[in-house]
């Protein structure tokens, strides 16, 4: 009798044994497959952020402007935002649009600028202000 106990209580042991190298399995297997799946989550977002880059921006207006002192400066325009980024002084610095009565206006950081047309006024914090005019209308 003590036989068959001692069977019965090895063979619950090997089942037990069985169930849980089959869960570390099954576990290791759902691991994996999520890393895949994340990682091919990760590299599709990426080709896709890359192919956007790669397509022309309609909404950007690109102008050169030289200004008094004949310093030369960039501004790309941005209308669907109603902005602008400034190219001045060896800097970037967004502007954004202001209200303004007649002409147009940004401003941001230590600039502002005021003007009408293809001409306009650039000021500076420190108390400069230059005119400036849009270079190959």
């Amino acid at each position: 009798m003590r036989i068959n106990i001692h069977r019965h209580q090895h063979a619950a042991f090997t089942l037990t044994a069985f169930r849980m190298s089959l869960r570390a399995s099954l576990l290791a297997l759902l691991t994996c497959l999520l890393t895949c799946l994340l990682s091919a989550c990760a590299n599709n977002t990426s080709d896709t952020a890359s192919h956007a880059t790669e397509q022309p921006n309609t909404a950007v207006i690109k102008r050169e402007f030289v200004c008094s002192e004949q310093q030369q400066l960039k501004i790309n325009f941005f209308p669907e935002t109603n902005s602008a980024d400034l190219f001045f002084d060896g800097k970037k610095t967004s502007l954004q649009q202001q209200l303004s009565g007649s002409g147009f206006a940004y401003a941001g950081g230590a600039y502002s600028v005021r003007g009408k047309g293809q001409q306009f006024t650039l000021s500076v914090n420190d108390g400069r202000q230059l005119m400036c005019k849009q270079v190959n209308p």
